[in-house]
């Protein structure tokens, strides 16, 4: 067997052959016995060598032909990110739900940390929203307008520091004043839960105020910040309570907390391109709007 250079060859090689290929025994090999997944609200926390081979089984039995492709790969250190593109035909059950034979298309970002040659945690976000439409089980909803060191354990990089002008001025406080600083004239977003991209930093701040208008205390906190290269990787929890209109859905009033990844580009010191994933799917059924089969719509 070839010598793993690289941690993200550890990643690579995991995924491709678990995944795509469907060798479990890779698993022992590169997969810790302490393993942690924080995975999206449709699979939830996997744990242990056993838990990540059920893990890969359950996706494996639910799409045959399955196939997850690497958009991007970015390693500094003990850690990796990658986007990530799956695809696979529903020809077996998934968490409950009968096979449907639709062919399905989701995209996600994972952040997977490496010890020893082995993968020892992983943060994952993907479309589940979307995925779950595209087989039919939940309603289409309308689109509104879509060693890596610790941020501690670091000195301040310039492009982590447009970065959290994003969070902090864009996002938290409303304030596009300055927003020439912190995006490109050419500024792209695009989201892993929505078809819409937007364009320009005016396309971006009328899809944040439509977001800001149905959660008006609406805040996203930086749990960790990752940088490689020219990317900025952010594993963000955001916080708000329903209380305006979302996607033709009235007010709750009730208050959710949704964990995503986001991958931002930077040049020349401005914010050129942002490829978001949130747990869409997970706040659409913690605000009682959709609900798996067996689960009631609160």
């Amino acid at each position: 067997m070839a010598t793993l250079e690289t941690n993200a060859d550890v990643v690579r090689r995991l995924q491709d052959e678990c995944y795509n290929e469907g060798n479990l025994d890779v698993a022992d090999e590169l997969v810790s016995p302490d393993y942690v997944e924080h995975g999206p609200s449709l699979s939830g926390t996997v744990r242990g060598i056993d838990g990540f081979k059920h893990n890969v089984t359950t996706y494996r039995t639910a799409f045959p032909d399955m196939e997850i492709r690497f958009e991007e790969v970015l390693q500094d250190g003990d850690s990796v990110a990658f986007r990530f593109t799956g695809r696979g035909t529903h020809e077996g059950d998934l968490l409950g739900m009968a096979p449907t034979g639709r062919e399905v298309t989701v995209s996600g970002i994972e952040i997977d940390r490496v010890a020893d040659g082995k993968v020892t945690e992983a943060w994952l976000t993907y479309n589940t929203y979307g995925m779950l439409e595209q087989l039919g089980v939940v309603e289409p909803i309308e689109s509104a307008a879509e060693p890596i060191e610790s941020a501690g354990e670091r000195a301040a990089d310039p492009k982590e520091a447009v970065v959290r002008r994003f969070f902090d001025e864009l996002v938290n406080a409303g304030d596009f004043s300055a927003v020439d600083e912190i995006l490109a004239p050419d500024y792209v977003r695009r989201d892993a839960g929505a078809d819409d991209i937007q364009r320009g930093p005016g396309e971006f701040e009328e899809m944040l105020s439509g977001f800001r208008a149905a959660f008006p205390d609406m805040r996203v906190e930086i749990d960790d910040m990752y940088v490689a290269d020219d990317a900025v990787v952010v594993k963000a929890t955001e916080t708000g309570t329903h209380e305006g209109d979302f996607m033709g859905a009235e007010p709750t009033g009730k208050r959710v907390e949704v964990e995503g990844l986001v991958v931002h580009r930077i040049a020349d010191g401005r914010i050129v391109e942002t490829f978001a994933s949130w747990d869409f799917l997970g706040m659409m059924r913690r605000l009682g709007i959709v609900s798996m089969p067996g689960e009631t719509a609160a």
